[in-house]
């Protein structure tokens, strides 16, 4: 069966029989492929369980019975088994587990934000983290390279053992926000002078009035960065 040259979406042949399966199987794959939403451009191993609809951009060297040579291809799980399509230049995708959009150039995902002709923009990076004891790290949440503007912090669980928390780095404990909200939902942007990061960076939660005996918080950091 012949197909479309980007998407390998299928065509229908001249008299062909049972035409209806053809159409259908273009509705998924344009629900799949038509707005590229990928959960990550970085993972190697093939999931063991994935989601109908999960759709990744694979790495050079993918493993796993069915990604193992398909490096550099798009991989999206539809009706129950793997399929396949090759990225061509100026596709964009919005990568998930790095908070950016992209645009397919040269052989990779690039930073969008600027145009096609730049790796250079915003990006974000989070993490929830479990609070115990006098503090907590996010470690390396922020990137060598990167230009932070701000940490979000936003209560998932309730925060217990202590009356306030601070946010922020090393030698800058309290950068982004000395917090007494500790209720689900309460979040602070702890904005800053913009800041050059020249190795990978944790973020610090540390406990005020107390120590942490309970809570969860989802930690946003937000930063200019070029691939």
């Amino acid at each position: 069966m012949s197909a479309t040259p980007v998407t390998g979406f299928p065509l229908l042949e001249d008299g062909q029989a049972g035409a209806v399966v053809p159409p259908n199987e273009l509705f998924q794959r344009l629900d799949l492929f038509g707005q590229l939403i990928l959960r990550s451009a970085t993972t190697t191993a093939q999931p063991a369980s994935p989601a109908e609809g999960d759709l990744y951009a694979l790495p050079a060297s993918p493993t796993g019975a069915v990604w193992a040579g398909n490096g550099g291809r798009l991989a999206g799980r539809l009706g129950g088994a793997w399929v396949f399509a090759t990225p061509r230049d100026g596709m964009r995708a919005t990568i998930l587990d790095e908070g950016r959009a992209a645009v397919f150039r040269g052989g990779g995902w690039r930073g969008a934000a600027f145009g096609a002709a730049s790796g250079y923009g915003p990006r974000a990076a989070e993490a929830e983290v479990d609070l115990a004891g006098a503090s907590v790290t996010a470690a390396a949440l922020i990137p060598a390279g990167a230009i932070l503007t701000h940490v979000r912090s936003q209560v998932v669980t309730t925060v217990a053992g202590v009356t306030g928390f601070r946010v922020g780095r090393t030698g800058a404990l309290a950068d982004h926000g000395t917090l007494t909200g500790l209720a689900v939902g309460s979040a602070y942007h702890g904005a800053i002078q913009p800041l050059a990061v020249y190795a990978p960076t944790g973020v610090i939660v540390s406990a005020d009035g107390g120590t942490f005996s309970g809570g969860r918080l989802r930690l946003t950091a937000c930063f200019l960065l070029t691939d």
